[in-house]
């Protein structure tokens, strides 16, 4: 097993500007040993007067050593540290010990948005919260141990285990079952019936809807919809989904170029999370020739100061790049080939990047 030095600077960077700012900072992402040392290793080391609440406390007596302990008119600054939040009770009340208060500030890890996990109370947490996503897997981990050999050996002796942290959920094997079909279908839509009937599950179809919602809040894999370029919108019923633990790819998929395809894939679909942009698989309905996704392999990207597109282009396929240059778009259009090239614009006003340099710097 190899452990990435994590350093995950952006992720950082953002803990350190929003320090003081009176809201709670989690970590969201499935739970995963590289989060972990992130929280309790790397938070510890990089910053003052940080104090790790570990595991000594039960589910229901946190909440009352903190009320008893934890002084907010102290002038020094301090940073509290609670890995996995969802597993102590009264979450609403440790949170609200904290927020808004400048001197003292928490952060936290959890593999569900809180207000999900709190449902008809999730008002008494809004606008305290801050939260930061948290892949279990960056390319910049693979960066950042300086190792020379491919990402897909690497990927492979990453393995997280995601699995370990649900060993009492009921319809745990499922949910590994579910993970598989979408390692073994990255890049491919998806949707429940075509899952359920390819699967065969010992359960009910409106079960396994659940069991997969289940999987998809808790940061299993992501799940991106699908949006109409010509309407503007979001489309139901077909998903494209990736796994967290990328290394399930490698032991799900046979092929070595698919392997290696699907691993890229995923990392690219990482970043633009672990970036904060809102990511989309772009459809363009285009009632001329009836082609319902003209755009194969791109996605809609939006982030704070931009909107995007992103073509990745790993297969030689010269009638989905023909139509992605006839696209008239007023986003900027760019393409991801596996090839190590400089980054350049072409005739037709798109950028090309190689998806090392992607995954490396992002699009500037």
């Amino acid at each position: 097993m190899l452990y990435s030095l994590i350093m995950r600077d952006n992720i950082k960077k953002e803990i350190k500007s929003s320090l003081g700012n009176g809201k709670v900072k989690i970590l969201c992402g499935a739970y995963s040993k590289t989060m972990k040392e992130f929280l309790v290793d790397e938070i510890r080391q990089t910053f003052k007067n940080v104090y790790y609440i570990g595991s000594v406390f039960t589910k229901v007596d946190l909440l009352e050593h903190l009320s008893e302990n934890l002084s907010t008119e102290d002038s020094v600054k301090k940073i509290f540290i609670i890995d996995r939040l969802p597993d102590y009770n009264d979450i609403d009340g440790i949170i609200n010990l904290f927020a808004g208060n400048s001197n003292v500030d928490l952060i936290a890890s959890s593999n569900i948005h809180l207000e999900d996990l709190l449902g008809n109370r999730s008002t008494v947490i809004r606008g305290r919260v801050q939260y930061i996503a948290f892949p279990p897997f960056l390319y910049s981990d693979f960066l950042d141990n300086h190792h020379t050999f491919d990402l897909l050996n690497y990927v492979e002796d990453t393995d997280e285990k995601l699995f370990d942290y649900i060993p009492t959920f009921k319809y745990k094997n499922e949910v590994e079952k579910i993970c598989d079909y979408i390692a073994k279908n990255v890049g491919y839509p998806v949707n429940f019936r075509g899952m359920f009937e390819n699967m065969s599950p010992d359960v009910s179809l409106n079960t396994f809807v659940g069991i997969f919602n289940y999987a998809a809040h808790h940061r299993f894999f992501y799940a991106l919809n699908r949006f109409d370029l010509k309407k503007m919108d979001k489309l139901p019923n077909y998903l494209y989904c990736y796994p967290a633990d990328i290394s399930q790819i490698c032991r799900s998929v046979t092929n070595i170029d698919k392997q290696r395809r699907s691993v890229y894939e995923t990392a690219i679909i990482a970043k633009l999370i672990n970036d904060n942009n809102l990511t989309y698989k772009a459809v363009y309905r285009n009632s001329e020739n009836k082609h319902s996704n003209a755009l194969a392999n791109t996605y809609f990207v939006v982030s704070k100061t931009k909107q995007f597109l992103l073509k990745l282009y790993f297969t030689e396929n010269q009638d989905s790049l023909e139509r992605y240059y006839r696209y008239r778009s007023l986003y900027p259009r760019f393409i991801i080939i596996m090839d190590d090239i400089d980054t350049y614009v072409d005739e037709h006003g798109v950028t090309y990047m190689s998806v090392k340099n992607f995954l490396t710097y992002g699009v500037q």
